[in-house]
């Protein structure tokens, strides 16, 4: 009879493990395929966020200082564009409850860079005039001159 009731304990035992390993595994299964689409529309948005990387930069160097100065102006008011997009959908998130801003006085700050990048975007859809080139061209050199003291 003992041997009997040892076998029933071990085969219930058995069974109690099995089951629990079951519903472990069913478990795992049910978050794996929760997380999966997250997963992917992580991957989606990353990719569409990425900078192309086949874009070739230019060749600063051979450029003459005021071609420099041109595509620094160009390169600059992109810059602007980007930061002036995501403040601006920082702030409309916000608005919109989306995604609220926690700090103190972060909206406000956002609100006055809407302002500011926006107006100098307006400044920047002309290329430089010639008189602002050779103000840049005149404080490079100094800058240059005063590099070169200092070494």
């Amino acid at each position: 009879i003992k041997s009997n009731r040892s076998t029933d304990r071990s085969h219930t035992t058995t069974m109690m493990l099995f089951r629990s390993t079951a519903v472990l595994l069913c478990f795992l299964c049910f978050v794996i395929l929760a997380t999966t689409p997250l997963v992917e529309s992580a991957r989606e948005t990353s990719r569409t966020t990425k900078k192309p990387r086949n874009k070739k930069k230019p060749d600063l160097k051979n450029m003459t200082p005021r071609e420099r100065i041109n595509f620094n102006h160009d390169r600059r008011k992109e810059q602007l564009e980007r930061m002036l997009e995501e403040t601006k959908k920082l702030v409309s998130d916000h608005e919109a409850g989306v995604k609220l801003i926690e700090r103190d006085g972060e909206y406000e700050k956002l609100k006055k860079r809407v302002d500011a990048y926006s107006r100098k975007l307006e400044r920047m859809q002309e290329p430089p005039s010639e008189r602002d080139i050779e103000r840049m061209l005149h404080r490079e050199e100094m800058r240059s001159s005063r590099r070169h003291r200092e070494l």
